[in-house]
């Protein structure tokens, strides 16, 4: 058998300028197998929790892959609420679309990543399925006052973070993208059958690469440490501070009977002296 038919994947690394995210996976799947496309995310049965939360997990971590490789000194997150209730979708993407437009008219051609979520409450109150907003990163390394962004939403403007400072109380926010993903919940899968999240063309995605193993039978994978890549891999470790640790439990893939364990490793690059 050829070695390129024979190899897998034991963790998956991503890179972004300022952090690393590493999964490590107790049984390695083998490379070009098809996996699941978080394009085409479909309404996900409540009983089927492990599936939702695999969703739920990658999905994060996209989102926040995409957040740390475009943030900026004068990145900022707003919350966009409308004044009446937007129960469709379309209707309220048609909004936001209209609201960069009418930004890049003001010559603010606005890079950006959106989450969308229901006002449980406010439905809770009106009787209904809950009024749509969006949870709103503006990568932008400009400044851009905020009369200009009222003056074209219709409706209001929460600041969560200014220029990596929380608005209220000017704390500094090391990890702007953790921050963020705390508004993706299972819910938002649930709510929305077309991806919940949106973002802007030409932006930055984290450089990936797979640490590679050899299947010698069902049970027993082998690494040929000499290979180039895990010189890379250990190098990057070693400038690593970790921050959080996640273990997530889900079927495998490819074989529902087991379970796949994967550790999920954040890091963020020391800082010079």
């Amino acid at each position: 058998m050829d070695k390129r038919d024979n190899v897998y994947s034991a963790a998956k690394i991503s890179l972004t300028p300022n952090n690393v995210i590493i999964k490590k996976y107790k049984i390695p799947y083998q490379l070009g197998e098809k996996r699941s496309n978080l394009n085409n995310l479909k309404k996900i049965k409540p009983e089927n929790f492990e599936k939702r939360q695999d969703n739920l997990y990658r999905t994060q971590s996209i989102i926040k892959g995409i957040i740390d490789a475009n943030l900026t000194p004068h990145s900022k997150f707003l919350t966009l609420t409308t004044s009446d209730t937007v129960l469709d979708e379309q209707v309220f993407r048609k909004r936001l679309s209209a609201f960069f437009k009418a930004m890049k008219r003001e010559n603010f051609n606005i890079r950006y990543l959106y989450v969308l979520e229901r006002q449980k409450k406010r439905g809770a109150k009106e009787g209904n399925e809950g009024s749509i907003h969006a949870h709103i990163v503006i990568f932008n390394n400009e400044y851009i006052p905020f009369e200009i962004i009222n003056k074209h939403w219709r409706g209001n403007t929460d600041i969560h973070i200014l220029d990596g400072l929380k608005y209220d109380n000017k704390e500094q926010i090391n990890d702007v993208a953790s921050y963020v993903c705390k508004y993706i919940t299972k819910d938002n899968l649930n709510d929305f059958n077309k991806r919940f999240f949106c973002c802007s063309k030409g932006l930055s995605r984290p450089y990936q690469f797979n640490l590679p193993v050899y299947k010698i039978d069902d049970n027993t994978y082998i690494a040929d440490k000499s290979e180039q890549i895990y010189s890379d891999y250990n190098l990057i470790v070693s400038n690593l501070n970790f921050y959080r640790t996640d273990i997530l439990l889900a079927p495998l893939a490819f074989d529902n009977s087991k379970i796949q364990k994967t550790i999920i490793k954040y890091g963020r690059f020391k800082q010079d002296g």
